[in-house]
């Protein structure tokens, strides 16, 4: 196995398992854990929110900075590939800018702000668009993977 290769096969796993970890802990707290909150009270659910966030801050974070190096990464490898494939490129453009837009949405609901408060206030919404988004953002790579 060649080193371009194994340097390949790293970056795709640490493109997948930080797309596994931030788009699993969306799912999680949008149908989960929010839920449950429900049942417990104020004081209760602000303590719980707020030591969830400090640590899903860290996750969302890495997650971000992970799939941003190992995508331009990816692309660079991918690009040479499918030169002269212009669905190739657009349905890549779109994914991107649908990621882009998914990682500006995660990024300011863990943030200390007054926007980001207001954003949580509607949590359910918001976390719902994330997972849409990353739903879509799985199906076009689904293309992406097969378009020969």
């Amino acid at each position: 196995m060649s080193i371009e290769t194994l340097v390949a096969i790293v970056f795709r796993w640490i493109h997948l398992g930080a797309a596994i970890v931030a788009v699993g802990g969306t799912v999680f707290q949008r149908f989960i854990l929010m839920p449950a909150l429900s049942a417990v009270g104020e004081a209760e659910r602000t303590v719980i929110r707020e030591r969830v966030l400090a640590r899903w801050r860290i996750v969302v974070h890495s997650s971000v900075l992970a799939l941003l190096l190992s995508g331009i990464y990816n692309a660079f490898v991918a690009f040479p590939q499918h030169k002269g494939q212009p669905l190739y490129h657009s349905i890549f453009g779109v994914k991107a800018l649908l990621a882009l837009g998914i990682f500006g949405i995660a990024t300011v609901l863990t943030g200390k702000s007054d926007r980001a408060q207001r954003m949580r206030g509607r949590g359910p919404f918001w976390m719902g668009l994330l997972v849409a988004l990353t739903a879509a953002v799985v199906a076009l790579s689904g293309v992406l993977k097969n378009l020969s």
